[in-house]
């Protein structure tokens, strides 16, 4: 039925009606049946069904692809549609229509309802996707597309998707700020197959009290078993900001970095601080360690040769650096790597 209704719709078919009756039953839907309540009206008024006939034949079709029971109805159609003056072809047509209700016939209040979502959705995915990702994401179980499937159509319409990290994920996908255009939709740690919801809060809480420096911090203050730091490496949310990314941030966001140690300075004027130079496979990051945190971390900024980082982001008038907070030796993780930096003090 809904082939014939849009070619009529589009005016590539004629809209006829066989008599009056037919045309007060469909006459806004062009001569097509669309609606359960418009069976039944047909079925009153062109083949003298009674009003309980009516909605018994309603009942019917809902069930009958479980349970049968349209055939009784079939000959009182045909024997009630030819006795008024209708050819015994239509009538028949009228029948296989009313048994192809029974795969997806709606009564109209309910294809009203489902068409103002249908809608309102196609309005939201095309003025405001990343808010209708982020919507749908957090609404699962819901519909049949699985995350994969609703993130991969996002990235091809536009949306940034960013991978869970635990030093900003909530438990439900969230929008992230990026720069001055629109935002980023943020994965968030339900996402992550086997990450548990009392895990993910010990995570945030404890991440709202300072950053994590390290994997071992991180599960110390989370209080994080073995079993919570798979998951997570898993699904590479154990993973440290890019420079191309920190690039972008804007200023006083918290960040975390990591990279290969390249320079230390420690001028004679600077009052103790020192000054880092990391640089990963991007680009360089300049690091701030300020005196009581270079005491506090005093054999990480001495001797690692990769070194982990995290603390304010700072970036004004085009001087970008990252004041730390936290530092940790990640050196192990060169898998035998020499490398060298230039100091000066």
């Amino acid at each position: 039925m809904v082939h014939p209704y849009l070619q009529r719709r589009q005016g590539l078919e004629p809209v006829t009606y066989p008599s009056e009756d037919v045309r007060k039953a469909l006459e806004r839907t062009l001569g097509v049946p669309i609606f359960q309540e418009q069976v039944m009206q047909v079925a009153i008024l062109a083949a003298g069904f009674t009003a309980g006939e009516a909605d018994e034949l309603r009942r019917s079709m809902a069930a009958w692809k479980r349970k049968g029971g349209l055939e009784k109805f079939h000959d009182k159609m045909i024997d009630g549609m030819t006795r008024g003056g209708y050819d015994p072809a239509f009538a028949e047509q009228i029948f296989r229509q009313i048994q192809g209700f029974g795969e997806y016939g709606f009564p109209e209040s309910h294809a009203a309802s489902f068409a103002l979502l249908a809608y309102a959705s196609c309005w939201l995915k095309r003025h405001e996707p990343e808010a209708f990702l982020a919507a749908m994401l957090n609404s699962r179980p819901m519909g049949f597309y699985s995350p994969s499937t609703l993130v991969q159509d996002a990235r091809r319409h536009g949306v940034r998707v960013l991978n869970v990290d635990i030093m900003k994920s909530s438990w439900n996908a969230t929008l992230e700020p990026v720069d001055n255009t629109r935002p980023a939709v943020l994965l968030g740690m339900n996402q992550i197959k086997g990450m548990r919801p009392a895990a993910a809060g010990r995570i945030e809480a404890a991440r709202g009290a300072r950053p994590f420096p390290s994997t071992a911090d991180l599960a110390r203050r989370a209080e994080l078993d073995r079993h919570d730091l798979d998951v997570l490496a898993g699904a590479d949310a154990l993973r440290f900001v890019p420079s191309t990314q920190l690039r972008r941030q804007p200023n006083r966001r918290l960040v975390r970095a990591a990279g290969i140690v390249t320079g230390r300075q420690q001028p004679r004027t600077a009052g103790g601080v020192v000054f880092v130079t990391l640089e990963d496979e991007h680009g360089q990051i300049n690091l701030i360690v300020r005196l009581k945190i270079a005491a506090r971390y005093r054999d990480a900024l001495l001797n690692a040769q990769l070194l982990g980082a995290s603390g304010v982001w700072q970036s004004a008038s085009g001087v970008q650096h990252l004041i730390v907070g936290h530092m940790a030796d990640l050196t192990h993780l060169l898998d035998g790597l020499v490398t060298k930096s230039r100091d000066f003090h």
